[in-house]
């Protein structure tokens, strides 16, 4: 009897077991399915019937949209022919296009829209590509302002990395025109601004600050024939710089022109082509004849690496590192060496003064960068081997002192008191001793 009450009873809790299991399947599977909806692609689910080509026609020709990209791939891939292609292509340009020109943007049809963009009929397409650009570079546009959605810039913007490594389309102007839109987010000074930046950063090009991301965004731009013009603007020109010198700096540390120079000519070419940077370059030149000494500095390195630069630029520029102070070794060396040279040079030494004459200020600056020993050993260099620049500088400081001239931005000589005092102590010198001698007197009245 025991027995028997111990068989049903086992046979109740293997029911009840049985009951669990088949339920917890069920619920298990109903989370699969759930789960399987999520991750699908946000085209609208398709009827259990397939579409013909004729259906996708009517459609097409309804621009019904949505149920056309629902059911383009009903077609089999061996039945995808010229039709159904140029249907597609045709059908997500003027899509993407009405979307483009909506005030308001409706999001279900934007993440469809990022779904078939991915299409292999659609990567191949020119036309598709340059109207949907253009509508990511709007959504990104809105984004910006105060009412944007991070979630809704970040599927922006992972659609734009997705552009940008497509070898397809005008991406010049992209480039541009992503750039211009990037660059006005570093004007805006909220805290959340920024934050936003920084994971714009990261999405489009890992590894690299904000100026490094603008000058990749314009990279086929600065290789291409609008170079030129595009690094003539002064916002480019400063990136530019910000990017340049660091390079050209650490290049001239290594010691010795040379190679050196063909390693940073290396550096150059992989961002930007010749004509960018004679462009570069013309204004680098402009700003270092007629800037100051924090200006010259600066510009320098970029300077002394560029081979192709003119005879008489490049001379007058390890003159002016002299005059400056400049205390890199090896770029007082190489001026030094130069200043030798120039001594046997009388033409040359003309070409330079006329660098020198169009300045408002004359640099004496030398003489408060370096110690009062080594600035004494350099003027008497100057004097021995290019004494044109004493003498017109003591000329200019006289005509100052007498009010023989007029220098409307004021002394430009501002050195001249401890320079004639320097020259006067000289065994040998070129200028006259009643110019010495007037000088003094004005400096230092009985």
């Amino acid at each position: 009897m025991m027995w028997i009450i111990a068989h049903f009873q086992l046979k109740r809790i293997a029911l009840k077991i049985f009951v669990i299991l088949f339920f917890s399947g069920i619920w298990e599977l109903e989370r699969f399915h759930l789960r399987a909806q999520e991750a699908a692609p946000h085209l609208p689910a398709a009827t259990t019937s397939s579409y013909s080509m004729k259906d996708l026609t009517i459609l097409f020709q309804d621009k019904n949209y949505v149920e056309f990209f629902s059911h383009a791939k009903d077609i089999r891939p061996s039945e995808r022919n010229k039709d159904w292609k140029s249907m597609v292509i045709q059908s997500a340009t003027d899509w993407t296009t009405q979307q483009k020109n909506l005030l308001a943007m409706d999001p279900k049809n934007f993440d469809t829209l990022r779904d078939i963009a991915e299409w292999k009929e659609l990567l191949e397409s020119e036309s598709f590509s340059a109207v949907w650009r253009e509508w990511l570079l709007k959504i990104f546009a809105e984004s910006v302002k105060e009412n944007f959605s991070w979630d809704l810039m970040q599927k922006t913007l992972k659609s734009v990395q997705s552009e940008w490594n497509k070898e397809r389309g005008d991406k010049i102007s992209f480039g541009q025109d992503l750039a211009k839109l990037y660059q006005s987010l570093f004007d805006l000074k909220e805290m959340q601004k920024e934050e936003m930046s920084s994971k714009m950063s990261e999405i489009l090009f890992p590894h690299k600050n904000q100026n490094e991301l603008i000058l990749a965004l314009l990279n086929p731009a600065m290789k291409s024939a609008i170079s030129q013009d595009l690094c003539s603007q002064d916002h480019i020109y400063l990136l530019l710089i910000e990017l340049l010198h660091p390079l050209a700096k650490n290049t001239l540390e290594k010691q010795g022109l040379g190679s050196k120079v063909e390693e940073f000519d290396v550096q150059i070419s992989s961002f930007m082509n010749r004509n960018c940077w004679i462009s570069v370059r013309e204004k680098l030149l402009g700003l270092f004849f007629d800037g100051n000494t924090d200006d010259r500095r600066r510009i320098y390195p970029l300077l002394l690496l560029d081979r192709s630069l003119e005879k008489d630029k490049m001379d007058a520029i390890f003159i002016f590192y002299l005059l400056d102070g400049g205390d890199e070794k090896p770029q007082v060396a190489w001026s030094y060496g130069k200043l030798k040279a120039l001594s046997l040079d009388e033409k040359s030494r003309e070409r330079v003064m006329s660098y020198v004459i169009i300045r408002n200020f004359l640099i004496d600056e030398f003489v408060s960068k370096v110690s009062a020993q080594r600035s004494s050993f350099l003027w008497m260099s100057f004097h021995r081997y290019f004494p044109e620049y004493p003498q017109y500088y003591f000329k200019t400081c006289s005509s100052y002192l007498k009010g023989e001239k007029k220098f409307p931005a004021g002394n430009p000589t501002a050195h001249c008191k401890e320079l004639i005092l320097k020259t006067e102590k000289m065994s040998s010198s070129a200028i006259s001793r009643k110019l010495i001698e007037d000088i003094k007197k004005k400096f230092l009245p009985l």
